[in-house]
């Protein structure tokens, strides 16, 4: 069968009202959701993109994109009782497009990295501690950033601008607190 298209992985009725789902819709859906969540678009709006599973519906492969202005994980995202469901922040000229690249590259067996990229080495780095206001992230390289979601900025742990972070943050997102292994979540 043909790879899934945005409305498939988001509509009630996508992929042929479920009859039409395979494996590898599940595991794109899932890398999609990957894909979504690393863009810094997605997190300067406070949004989330969760794989959700709807058993005895007409598609059970569904992607909803939830308002997460707490920073909650897929599962408590979930577990309220009346998430909010929201739309892509449209921020491409041609969000269509770049969906239907996002999609193509999500159905490839061993996806290219997504971002965040680190600054310093341009690598692929891994979230070790998301926070509310600031998520702290470490590169395969050793050297670690925390995202000011406010500024929309990486600062160095190593820098002074970190401490300015940490003064108005206390020990939130903190990579001292991740590196000791603190709800860590990628």
């Amino acid at each position: 069968m043909a790879r899934g298209t945005w409305d498939d992985f988001t509509e009630k009725y996508g992929f042929r009202d479920g009859e039409a789902t395979e494996d590898r819709d599940f595991k794109a859906r899932d890398n999609l959701a990957v894909a979504l969540n690393a863009r810094e678009d997605m997190r300067a709006a406070k949004l989330r993109a969760v794989p959700y599973e709807a058993p005895g519906m007409h598609n059970a492969c569904i992607l909803l994109i939830l308002a997460n202005p707490a920073g909650l994980s897929d599962e408590e995202l979930l577990a309220q009782p009346d998430p909010k469901l929201c739309d892509l922040p449209d921020v491409a000229e041609d969000m269509d497009e770049e969906l239907r690249l996002m999609i193509d590259a999500a159905y490839d067996p061993d996806p290219p990295p997504t971002g965040p990229f680190c600054p310093e080495h341009g690598v692929p780095m891994r979230c070790v501690n998301a926070g509310t206001s600031f998520s702290a992230y470490e590169c395969p390289e050793g050297c670690r950033w925390v995202y000011d979601g406010d500024d929309g900025k990486y600062v160095s742990a190593a820098s002074p601008g970190w401490e300015e972070l940490k003064d108005l943050y206390g020990d939130e997102g903190s990579p001292d607190r991740a590196a000791a292994g603190s709800s860590a979540r990628s």
